[in-house]
């Protein structure tokens, strides 16, 4: 039939929800896949998960990492480079990833969340699923960001860790972190099977794309 149509309600039921509160909802629950896999059936929302969520860890933000080039550690984490402040690297990474060679990665965005409460990695790892590892040049990236720890960028330099899950030239899963200090950039890797817990209000980096 001809003439007019109804004319379409485009108001949202739960107009009070801000644009912030639902982008920060989209978070909580994993990122825009995971609320498509939801929204299609492909993906089922479970109570459980959701509490492990908001028990463990808080979404903050997310950073997108350019695409990049073939990535040698030895090129870029050293104190002699200038385009970041290095002060320090641990034993552990200069064992497992100073010689690490990495293939040019294409865009990658980052899921920067905060922890809530003192964690072991095991209880992340398990949060996080295969989104957790992420890549050193994706560190590196962020790092040349603040390269004196003064800038304004995603990495804390307030005392607390900022950590990544990277795999080492091996191919073992490590928990990477990078640590501000007056000196400058420390630098180390801690088994993921350490006995050590993550402290209250650090960063814990994973891929959301």
């Amino acid at each position: 039939s001809f003439g007019k149509q109804p004319k379409e309600n485009k108001t949202m039921k739960y107009g009070d929800l801000t644009l912030g509160q639902t982008e920060a909802l989209v978070n909580k629950l994993g990122g825009l896949d995971v609320v498509k896999g939801i929204l299609s059936g492909k993906l089922t929302l479970t109570v459980a998960r959701m509490a492990r969520i908001s028990d463990l860890l808080s979404p903050v933000t997310t950073v997108k990492i350019p695409a990049t080039g073939k990535f040698f550690a030895s090129d870029h984490f050293t104190t002699n480079i200038k385009a970041v402040k290095f002060a320090w690297f641990g034993d552990n990474f200069k064992q497992h990833f100073l010689h690490k060679e990495e293939a040019p990665q294409g865009e990658v965005e980052l899921k920067v969340s905060k922890l809530k409460k003192n964690s072991l990695d095991k209880p992340l790892l398990d949060e996080l699923g295969d989104k957790a590892e992420t890549t050193l040049v994706s560190i590196w990236e962020l790092l040349k960001k603040q390269p004196n720890g003064k800038q304004q960028g995603t990495l804390l330099t307030n005392g607390c860790a900022n950590s990544f899950y990277v795999r080492d030239s091996k191919g073992v899963l490590w928990a990477v972190y990078v640590f501000w200090d007056s000196d400058g950039w420390l630098v180390d890797a801690y088994s993921v099977e350490n006995p050590g817990e993550w402290g209250d209000g650090y960063l814990i980096f994973s891929r959301n794309s």
